[in-house]
């Protein structure tokens, strides 16, 4: 544990849209850090200003609301930079609920281990009930995959990413011209300016599973434009390559799925094929968008 000595201003930032409830339940749980109060900041961002927030939103003392009208939960987060007075950024979602101490643990592993400047922290999941759906069943086999991006990617999601303000000092913002993606791509430009990256298991955040098929269909095409945005930059020929290798089963998908013991043989070939459909769905979407079609906003 540090002392007050040692202990430095944290800018927590959370983008929202539409989602005043889940964002309560997210302002509850940092008011419960502890990490003590008088170091960390909140902006929220609401990426909808047409969407004001219900009466009985109640924000803690620590923490600003802002309005952001282009859409897209990247400019949202590029908005909470522009006034953030931290000395290390935490980012979360509207959605997300941290741990007690996840400030606590975040702050400590950066100023402990100069050798860092990110942290990634593992994203659990909340599921409804005792009996998964479908989509909380292939969610439990493939969501949040933090430890993977982490450590083969250089790149954490923004669920559950704190970084010092110097990396963003030194290489910008987030691009936000991505409606998905953008932490992937940030993450990128980071790790080429060798900004080293931790994964830290007991660093949480808790993220509700998505308990229908479509809100994974939703969030497939959504991320679709955000990939075929970064692709394109590449050329027509690079984006038909990824599109037409995006129709074939995922062998890898099935590697991992056999080397989990969490799950049960039903449960397994339940992911598979979510998992597949999925990737028909990201290509045909990538396709739709390379004929002219608008990348999706949720």
């Amino acid at each position: 544990m540090m002392s007050k000595e040692e202990k430095c201003f944290v800018s927590v930032i959370i983008p929202t849209y539409h989602d005043w409830d889940r964002l309560q339940l997210c302002l509850n749980a940092l008011s419960k850090q502890t990490y003590p109060k008088q170091f960390f900041e909140i902006i929220v961002v609401n990426n909808d200003p047409e969407d004001k927030p219900p009466e009985s939103l109640l924000l803690p003392e620590n923490c600003q609301l802002l309005e952001e009208r282009k859409p897209g939960s990247y400019a949202a987060r590029n908005a909470a930079l522009k006034v953030a007075k931290g000395e290390v950024y935490a980012f979360t979602d509207s959605d997300c609920q941290p741990q007690e101490d996840w400030l606590e643990v975040a702050v400590e592993v950066i100023r402990s281990d100069p050798n860092y400047a990110r942290v990634g922290g593992r994203i659990s999941l909340i599921t409804k009930g005792d009996r998964p759906t479908v989509s909380e069943v292939y969610e439990k086999a493939f969501a949040f995959s933090q430890k993977e991006f982490v450590e083969n990617q250089g790149m954490a999601a923004t669920a559950n990413m704190i970084a010092k303000k110097q990396c963003f000092d030194e290489i910008g913002h987030f691009d936000c011209s991505l409606m998905s993606g953008g932490d992937a791509e940030w993450g990128k430009r980071a790790d080429s300016a060798g900004f080293k990256i931790k994964y830290v298991n007991h660093c949480v955040v808790w993220h509700p599973t998505r308990s229908r098929l479509s809100e994974l269909i939703q969030k497939t095409r959504r991320e679709a434009g955000g990939h075929f945005n970064i692709t394109k930059r590449k050329g027509v020929i690079a984006t038909l390559v990824t599109i037409l290798a995006g129709v074939l089963p995922p062998a890898r998908s099935l590697s991992r799925l056999m080397l989990n013991n969490e799950l049960r043989v039903s449960e397994k070939v339940v992911a598979f094929s979510v998992r597949y459909l999925l990737r028909i769905v990201s290509a045909v979407e990538r396709l739709a968008l390379l004929l002219g079609k608008g990348a999706e906003r949720v």
